[in-house]
């Protein structure tokens, strides 16, 4: 056989060889889903995104062989404050129901008296920024995870931990948080593939002293009532104050919880 046929059957050969290499990991192989957790979400999908209703809080989940990715984003500010204040805890079942014994929770509920002063000092400055709110979410806690010293830890989110969690504000004050969570720190990955999940979240309810009743002076001056009149017990004067604000606030304020069910591939 000389030497240009020699060449091209070794051509042809090769030619075929990395078709084979490629069909076959197109069928076989899977790039992992992996996600740099630093609160821009340019590498999520938006249509993964569910929303919750009621607070306007939109989460999507996804996982790779190793972790597990959960991303949230928050536009409207009354609810980052409640957020930053009342906290919200990450809710993660791998029995696929809605058990809430392994959570984090990010920012940490405040303390009524510390909730207070810190809702003063924002109505004061027409508040609500990003660094008011900031100043509110450095701790996390988180409780069922393995390897843990206790049952439940606080922590500071910058500390050297398995567990990541970054936040951040865009340029429309939109908030953004995403959670990293080894498998291993919940259950193994083997454990749970192909298996349905249950994640979440709770927001705390919101507390704060009531308001100390304020002195009132009154002055008395008696009149003559017309028969078939109202009574002075049973009048109202319009008010200023902007009840609408105060609904929602209220609204939110209580505690609520989201459920999504995630297939770990």
């Amino acid at each position: 056989m000389n030497r240009p046929t020699i060449i091209l059957l070794l051509s042809i050969c090769s030619f075929f060889c990395k078709l084979s290499n490629t069909s076959a990991k197109g069928i076989h192989d899977t790039i992992p889903v992996k996600h740099s957790t630093d609160a821009v979400l340019d590498d999520w999908d938006p249509s993964s995104f569910d929303l919750h209703e009621p607070s306007g809080i939109h989460m999507a989940i996804e996982n790779d062989t190793e972790k597990l990715y959960v991303a949230m984003y928050v536009t409207k500010r009354e609810v980052q404050k409640i957020l930053a204040l009342a906290g919200v805890r990450l809710l993660i079942d791998v029995k696929g129901k809605k058990k809430e014994a392994t959570y984090i929770e990010f920012p940490l509920q405040k303390d009524p008296q510390t909730a207070a002063l810190a809702i003063a000092e924002m109505e004061n400055n027409e508040g609500g920024n990003p660094d008011q709110l900031s100043k509110h979410m450095f701790l996390l806690k988180k409780n069922g995870f393995k390897n843990q010293l206790q049952e439940t830890e606080i922590q500071a989110i910058t500390a050297p931990t398995d567990i990541q969690i970054s936040f951040g504000w865009d340029e429309k004050s939109v908030l953004y948080i995403e959670y990293e969570i080894p498998f291993k720190s919940i259950t193994d990955y083997a454990t749970l593939k192909n298996k349905e999940i249950t994640v979440g979240f709770k927001i705390n309810a919101l507390e704060v002293p009531p308001p100390e009743p304020k002195s009132v002076v009154t002055t008395t001056k008696i009149v003559a009532i017309p028969v078939g009149s109202i009574s002075p017990s049973n009048f109202r004067t319009p008010s200023n104050r902007d009840f609408s604000k105060v609904a929602t606030t209220k609204a939110l304020s209580q505690q609520q919880s989201f459920w999504m069910k995630h297939q770990v591939n």
